[in-house]
């Protein structure tokens, strides 16, 4: 079973690089705003609705970026800070009064927009491939992003593109100019944009109809807008394809950017929530040992943490070290197999493995929950495994003490059994040979010889009375063979005093629960008698999986002490019993 891995976390340094590069990206996007030249270079600087859609976009992607790594240093904080500046690149390629090279540059960093929103997008939320073929998406994208900047920076000519508008001069990486290679780069990176934006749809549309629900939550919020950022490009493209002459001045382009930077600004928000989510959940799963010492209930652990990161099928496990096993908060064994859409996480004390949690996949990116339930419930999670180890022994002790009965009435039938196959017919064969002989001896008239025989076929009738009672006493064949009421019916005919069998319910029970109530009966008369009463009634019912044996007699006060052994052997079952000074009651489980 695999343990979630623990995210490193930065030095204290290191943890403010990338919170200083977004305040510095977000500077450079103020001021790639506040360069409009002479001629319409940029969309900001076509209306107002788009100057400030412009900026926010911007300026939301690369702040949430650098809230995410704060909160969980990671690959998703780093691509959100990529993915603002990217999209403000295309306004610094439009400031006529920026160094050519400043220009340059962001023209090559343009064509990455779509590669750096699907990276974030496929290995969301940890930053890692958890998709099939992510690795291989994410690998297309940038592939395609990375021959289309340095192919058109090496070959492309400002100068030479009739279709140029933002940057008409510039460009400090051309090595040789060529038209037709610029041209089929140009229509090879609007037909790419088309093909991975579509693959990023279907993909996020193929992993939300198949994740569980709780990963469904949590993905939901990034997915969907990072998938309407890949239709905004998309729909950029094909319109580029159509009217190759960009104009942000006419309406399908400023219709068409106006969309881009609102499902950019969503995919921002998306971030955002998460983010605010996870912080929620940690502070949540940091409260757990408070909730846990103001109202230590069983299983508690378990409910606490299932609502804290919001898994319901969440399951907690422990493991004991004794019998080599994991059990529940109740002691009972169970085996915490994850389904394909889960994972584990492995709870160690002192590298001492103290439980397991079961639970979704995609929590596994959201939380180390390896250390947070480490650091803040250690003592819970020890404290409730060490109750569950005593449940299960319990438990255990229970089950060995209805093996125990149960081999005993096994040995009971078995002697029954052969009392009545062996010496019992052996007797009724001699008394059958002694009767034979009463006869001969009394038609030859040896009066003698007939007292004799007499005599010893009475001693053997009296032996054979007393070997069946010894064999009913042992364990009566009737029990097994008709069910427990004929067996009280019949123990009745030949009881010490008068035994009234009221009521029992006409059916058949489990052997063991039908061998403990039928005992319950007799010890319980022999009690009786003891305490000198002179009836005994019996009533048998059945109620909530339970056979309810209930007895009343006339008698003087019970003493406890005699019916302790009756007391275990109900107990052994599962059950418990209840004797007052004229009513006994035993509730055994008949399920």
């Amino acid at each position: 079973m695999a343990n979630a891995a623990s995210i490193p976390q930065p030095p204290a340094l290191a943890r403010w690089v990338v919170p200083a590069a977004a305040l510095v990206g977000a500077g450079s996007v103020v001021a790639a705003l506040d360069g409009a030249g002479p001629s319409l270079t940029t969309y900001a600087a076509a209306s107002v609705p788009a100057h400030v859609a412009d900026l926010v976009a911007g300026l939301a992607m690369i702040s949430v970026g650098a809230v995410l790594w704060l909160v969980r240093p990671g690959p998703p904080g780093v691509l959100a800070v990529l993915i603002g500046c990217t999209w403000s690149a295309n306004d610094w390629v439009g400031r006529q009064a920026a160094p050519p090279m400043a220009r340059s540059v962001a023209m090559l960093a343009t064509p990455f927009l779509l590669a750096l929103v699907v990276h974030l997008a496929l290995k969301w939320p940890s930053g890692r491939a958890t998709w099939p073929h992510a690795r291989t998406g994410v690998l297309l994208a940038y592939g395609v992003a990375t021959v289309v900047a340095v192919g058109q920076a090496l070959v492309r000519d400002p100068l030479f593109d009739q279709n140029c508008w933002r940057n008409c001069t510039d460009n400090a990486f051309l090595v040789r100019a060529d038209v037709d290679v610029a041209q089929a780069l140009e229509a090879f990176r609007l037909w790419s944009s088309v093909v991975v934006g579509g693959l990023l749809v279907a993909a996020v549309a193929w992993w939300l109809a198949r994740a569980s629900p709780a990963a469904r939550t949590a993905t939901v919020p990034v997915l969907v807008p990072a998938a309407l950022v890949a239709v905004a490009e998309v729909g950029y493209a094909v319109v580029l394809l159509q009217v190759p002459e960009e104009n942000p001045s006419v309406a399908p382009f400023t219709v068409v950017f106006l969309v881009r930077a609102a499902a950019l600004t969503a995919l921002a928000l998306g971030l955002a929530r998460t983010a605010s989510r996870t912080t929620r959940t940690r502070r949540a799963v940091g409260r757990l040992a408070q909730d846990l010492a103001s109202a230590p209930a069983p299983g508690l652990l378990r409910d606490v943490l299932a609502r804290s990161v919001g898994d319901d099928r969440l399951e907690v496990a422990y493991w004991l070290d004794g019998p080599q096993r994991y059990v529940d908060a109740e002691g009972r064994t169970v085996d915490p197999v994850p389904t394909r859409d889960q994972a584990v996480t492995t709870i160690t004390r002192d590298d001492r493995r103290v439980a397991i949690v079961v639970h979704d996949r995609s929590l596994r990116a959201a939380h180390d929950l390896k250390s947070e339930i480490g650091a803040a419930t250690r003592l819970a999670v020890d404290n409730e495994r060490l109750r569950a180890e005593v449940l299960f022994r319990l438990e255990d002790l229970r089950a060995s003490q209805a093996r125990v009965v149960a081999r005993s009435d096994a040995t009971r039938r078995g002697l029954e059994r052969d009392l009545h196959d062996g010496a019992q017919q052996r007797l009724l064969a001699v008394s059958s040979e002694l009767r034979l002989a009463l006869a001969a001896a009394g038609s030859h008239g040896d009066a003698e010889v007939a007292s004799l025989l007499t005599r010893a076929a009475t001693e053997a009738a009296l032996a054979l009375t007393e070997l069946r009672e010894l064999a009913h006493g042992i364990f009566p064949a009737i029990l097994a063979d008709a069910g427990l009421g004929p067996a009280l019916r019949t123990y009745a005919a030949a009881a010490p005093l008068a035994l009234d069998v009221a009521h029992v319910v006409d059916r058949r029970w489990d052997l063991g629960a039908e061998s403990a109530a039928y005992v319950v009966v007799v010890e319980a008369v022999a009690d009786a008698v003891r305490r000198s009463a002179s009836y005994v009634s019996v009533a048998v019912e059945e109620d909530a999986g339970h056979l309810v044996v209930a007895l009343h007699d006339d008698g003087s006060e019970r003493d406890p002490a005699q019916l302790v052994h009756l007391v275990d052997r109900v107990g052994a079952l599962g059950g418990r019993m209840h004797a007052g000074t004229a009513a006994l009651r035993a509730e055994i489980p008949c399920g």
